[in-house]
């Protein structure tokens, strides 16, 4: 990211980040270089850093990101990891999945 851009309290973020993706069960936010790593049992499917949301993407699915505008995560200036597109402007849809569909998926 350039510059350090923090919410008010980026615990209060993931906490919210969390209870959105209650229905597809545990959903846990572990502490990862400075930031968090949400993991739906062994499997890291997204990031929280400086108080944005980062959702975990494949080559078939990083374009759907580009579309909506969204930035590849960058931890620092110039160090670009393309694994993971932030999700601000998708994320209202991944949450009404997740409480929609989750239990389903994961059931």
């Amino acid at each position: 990211m350039t510059g350090k851009r923090r919410k008010p309290s980026d615990d209060s973020f993931t906490v919210f980040v969390i209870d959105q993706l209650g229905a597809l069960g545990a959903v846990d936010a572990r502490s990862m270089f400075g930031g968090k790593g949400l993991y739906w049992g062994d499997q890291i499917f997204g990031l929280i850093d400086e108080g944005r949301l980062y959702f975990r993407v494949s080559e078939g699915t990083a374009g759907r990101y580009e579309v909506e505008g969204t930035k590849p995560f960058e931890p620092w200036p110039g160090h670009i990891m393309k694994g993971h597109y932030e999700g601000r402007g998708i994320e209202a849809r991944v949450f009404r999945w997740a409480s929609h569909q989750g239990k389903r998926w994961i059931g």
